[in-house]
């Protein structure tokens, strides 16, 4: 039988108001505990004040199915110290809640705590992610630069926040998303919480998490820490401030390409439009289109740059003549609505045939959805956007 360490002790809690309950904290201070009913009856009795340098405690309110006791013990050391010595609760598992999306945003409504995901694909991989705020719908990331991402099988390793971007977390009624700004999501989860992708994300620098990039989930578990609400920082990303008055930025990946600076073979450039392949291509033709200049994202465009998206398009079908694409109804012209950009340099998806796209793909690049929105919808939208201001 393994010993307590000295530093932890267990409080059984009991009182008028609630059902007793046992809490298990670390003595690293002198503060006092007190029930829910903040009785003096109630109080717990003051704990010795402890020396600090301990290792972290993570506290499961039920056994669990992906994780053993050293697993825990690494992820607790990763984890704010704020949650250390609190107990967790189990708030949704597969293997008891059944596989919903919608069923886990319920039994986190209304919460504001950590939340803990634990993952394991049918090839036994375990994987995960730490989120300071619980998982919910939002229209936009939510999250602080304390999220990070994990993964075990066959060693630990942590993924943390690298400053690139805020692409914490992001959830709707179709999926769960962490991480964001590159090809693909750092981790996502479908509504079914049954199929699940990881790619790379500048947002941790993390490699795929999952034995493959597109995974099946075998197990899945959200543990929610039961810690005193507190306001957290949020992270703040600076702006940058690299642009130059000739419509250059240095810090630009697409404004390096069309300057020949990154070797990439450039299929067409003049001094307003420039072309080159996706470096991930989505189909077996992916163009992206840019502006020679460095202009930003499609939502701070105007209708003065319509002429601009409208060009850009054109180039796109040349491009696709080019290399013998004559089928245009099944082509794809689109641009990715921010914060789902990877790079804030304007760019114009093309891509053919749409219909040969894969799963991910047409996910990425689905359309009428509120991260994809096709050339059309654009133009449409800076046209009216003037017209109501």
């Amino acid at each position: 039988m393994k010993l307590l360490p000295e530093n932890v002790k267990v409080l059984y809690i009991a009182s008028d108001c609630v059902e007793p309950y046992v809490e298990i904290i670390r003595m690293k201070d002198s503060r006092r505990r007190t029930s829910l009913c903040s009785s003096e009856d109630s109080e717990a009795e003051e704990p010795e004040q402890q020396e600090e340098g301990d290792d972290a405690l993570l506290v499961l309110s039920k056994h669990s199915l992906l994780l053993d006791a050293h697993d825990l013990e690494q992820l607790a050391a990763q984890m704010p110290a704020r949650t250390w010595g609190y107990p967790w609760q189990l708030a949704y598992s597969t293997a008891i809640h059944g596989s919903s999306l919608k069923t886990l945003y319920r039994n986190m409504a209304e919460l504001d705590n950590p939340v803990l995901l634990i993952v394991r694909d049918m090839h036994k991989k375990v994987f995960g992610a730490f989120s300071t705020d619980p998982f919910r719908v939002s229209k936009h990331f939510y999250g602080t630069g304390e999220t990070f991402l994990f993964s075990f099988n066959p060693d630990f390793q942590a993924y943390r926040w690298t400053g690139e971007n805020s692409y914490f977390v992001s959830g709707n009624l179709e999926s769960l998303q962490i991480g964001g700004g590159g090809d693909g999501f750092a981790l996502w989860l479908d509504a079914d919480l049954n199929h699940g992708a990881s790619f790379s994300s500048p947002t941790f620098h993390n490699p795929p998490l999952s034995t493959q990039e597109d995974f099946i989930v075998q197990d899945l578990e959200f543990n929610m820490a039961e810690v005193p609400v507190t306001q957290s920082a949020q992270a703040e990303v600076p702006k940058s401030s690299s642009e130059t008055a000739d419509g250059y930025d240095k810090k630009c990946i697409f404004c390096k390409i069309v300057h020949n600076e990154m070797g990439t073979e450039l299929l067409l450039c003049d001094e307003e439009i420039s072309c080159f392949r996706d470096i991930k291509p989505a189909a077996p033709h992916h163009y992206l289109v840019v502006p020679t200049r460095h202009v930003g994202n499609c939502k701070s465009l105007s209708k003065e740059d319509v002429p601009l998206v409208k060009r850009m398009v054109e180039k796109g079908k040349e491009i696709l003549q080019k290399n013998n694409v004559t089928d245009l109804s099944d082509v794809r012209f689109g641009f990715h609505w921010p914060p789902f950009c990877s790079v804030t340099h304007l760019h114009l998806h093309v891509l053919a045939p749409a219909s040969q796209m894969g799963f991910m793909s047409r996910l990425f690049y689905r359309l009428n959805s509120y991260w994809f929105i096709t050339a059309e919808q654009l133009i449409e939208l800076l046209n009216s956007k003037e017209q109501t201001d």
